[in-house]
């Protein structure tokens, strides 16, 4: 993966080509509560969708992003 800085939202380029944001909403580490609240799984706080930290991981679905192989289904 590249890293890519612009401005303060830093992004990586997965293995296909795709910016994917270092954010909370694409960490590996993120869970949700009862109530829907993103909540980070390491330090176990409220997170917001643009925080970041060190310990950011990318997740399994957004490594795979650009891989192609999907299908479009049309209902008629």
């Amino acid at each position: 993966m590249t890293e890519i800085k612009q401005g303060r939202v830093r992004s990586v380029r997965n293995h296909y080509g795709v910016r994917i944001r270092k954010c909370c909403a694409s960490c590996v580490h993120k869970t949700y509560d009862e109530d829907g609240n993103r909540v980070c799984g390491l330090m176990q706080v409220m997170v917001e969708q643009t925080m970041k930290c060190k310990k950011w991981l990318i997740t399994a679905g957004l490594q795979k992003a650009g891989m192609g192989g999907g299908e479009l289904r049309i209902k008629s």
